[in-house]
């Protein structure tokens, strides 16, 4: 990563590499990045999920055009492989609203993010054996906020059996289930989860 930084730095106003000492858990490696910016919207990135080259550019455009409730821009995201929607990911069209995430994730972390909506909910997290990036997306729900998604497909979700959902949330699905439930009340059956990291 360091390397790649160094050869492209000359396409980014200002670039910074952080790393934790020790590895906090995703949670708190996004916090970090977060409270690292200065910026009004910020872009959540998985490794193992390939963007578009305009992915960036269309959804800051999007951010430009919503209103002062929206925290959230998500690309329309291509499954690798196909899933169940062989042309698109979950929630594909449908409305951010709360009855669509009360009984699995819409959407995935891969997402713009208004900044001062993760500063009001109190950032992620953490949820031991995952699913912090759907506990975020109700906090957002839960204190008012809403999300449009981008309609054109910008990105790739990586469905591998060395994916955080398949390797610690899946194992754990109803502990998970337990907990997002009392932080979520309205949540009703989250295990059918997909879209979580």
């Amino acid at each position: 990563m360091e390397r790649w930084l160094v050869e492209h730095q000359d396409c980014f106003c200002s670039v910074r590499l952080l790393q934790h000492q020790h590895n906090g858990g995703l949670a708190a490696a996004r916090n970090t990045g977060f409270a690292a910016t200065t910026t009004a919207w910020v872009w959540v990135q998985d490794a193992d999920n390939p963007l578009a080259p305009s992915a960036l550019e269309q959804s800051h455009h999007l951010a430009q055009c919503v209103d002062d409730q929206v925290a959230v821009v998500h690309p329309l995201l291509l499954t690798v492989p196909p899933m169940a929607s062989p042309q698109g990911f979950q929630g594909e069209g449908r409305p951010w609203q709360q009855s669509i995430f009360a009984g699995s994730n819409a959407v995935d972390a891969m997402a713009l993010i208004r900044r001062s909506a993760w500063q009001e909910v109190g950032g992620y997290v953490h949820i031991p054996g995952g699913w912090e990036d759907y506990d975020f997306c109700c906090s957002f729900i839960d204190a008012g906020w809403t999300g449009v998604q981008c309609p054109n497909p910008l990105g790739r979700y990586s469905v591998h059996q060395d994916s955080m959902t398949a390797v610690t949330a899946l194992p754990n699905v109803r502990g998970l289930e337990h907990l997002l439930k009392e932080r979520h009340p309205w949540l009703t059956c989250v295990g059918g989860t997909t879209g979580t990291r």
